[in-house]
């Protein structure tokens, strides 16, 4: 696929989305430039924010670069971070996420140990935003707010040459272009690896967006599946 090449050679490009994320921007910023791995670029791709959050990425200078688009789809956001990074491996972080130190260490290290592997991806906990305290207590023993396999994109460390096989990213999609994605990635035979290790953490707060508009997450996840099944009874050429 035009614009995805191969990339530099042991440098990793995190791709960190933003819309109006200036609360939480920071630290998902952060939580990149703490990763224990080196060599690595961090590029924030905004998404006309008309809050603090551009003059908060300029703010760190390198090695952050800001990247400005229009106001687009989350995948559409990840999508231009990919195009735009430099690094033989790429992952990604939403604006309100955040990553273990030793995420992207532990998942080339088993890129290491398998050259056969082209995606790793880790297990993801939820946590609750601070203000969210009854929240929090209602759900403590709730099966949400347990470690699940995390495939979705701020889990993930891939080559960036798989998105030449695969495809980017469906922009169409709001909600489910990661499921899309590995459902893709799956049929396409790509290896992929899941680490047991809890190594991303989704934020939970009332500005999430799964969480106001829960009706057209399920719908949107119910077409992908679909759009799977229609192609599995696609007659073989």
């Amino acid at each position: 696929m035009t614009g995805v090449g191969r990339g530099e050679p042991g440098l990793v490009s995190c791709i960190i989305g933003s819309f109006n994320s200036e609360r939480y921007l920071g630290a998902a910023i952060d939580s990149a430039l703490a990763q224990t791995q080196r060599p690595f670029e961090v590029i924030v791709v905004d998404a006309e924010s008309t809050d603090g959050s551009v003059a908060l990425s300029r703010s760190y200078g390198r090695p952050v670069r800001l990247i400005e688009v229009c106001d687009v789809s989350p995948a559409a956001t990840r999508n231009a971070g990919l195009l735009a990074s430099q690094g033989e491996y790429v992952a990604w972080l939403d604006g309100d996420d955040l990553w273990h130190p030793d995420k992207l260490a532990m998942q080339l290290a088993r890129f290491r140990a398998r050259p056969e592997l082209e995606c790793s991806v880790t297990l993801i906990e939820n946590f609750w935003d601070e203000g969210y305290q009854a929240e929090a207590a209602h759900y403590r023993d709730h099966r949400r707010m347990k470690p699940v396999a995390g495939y979705v994109m701020p889990t993930t460390l891939a080559k960036r040459e798989v998105f030449g096989r695969v495809g980017l990213l469906d922009e169409s999609l709001v909600f489910a272009d990661s499921a899309d994605w590995f459902i893709r990635a799956e049929e396409h035979g790509i290896v992929v690896e899941l680490l047991s290790e809890v190594l991303a953490f989704h934020r939970l707060h009332g500005a999430n967006i799964t969480r106001r508009r829960a009706e057209e997450s399920a719908g949107e996840f119910a077409r992908v599946l679909k759009r799977r099944l229609d192609r599995r009874r696609q007659p073989s050429a």
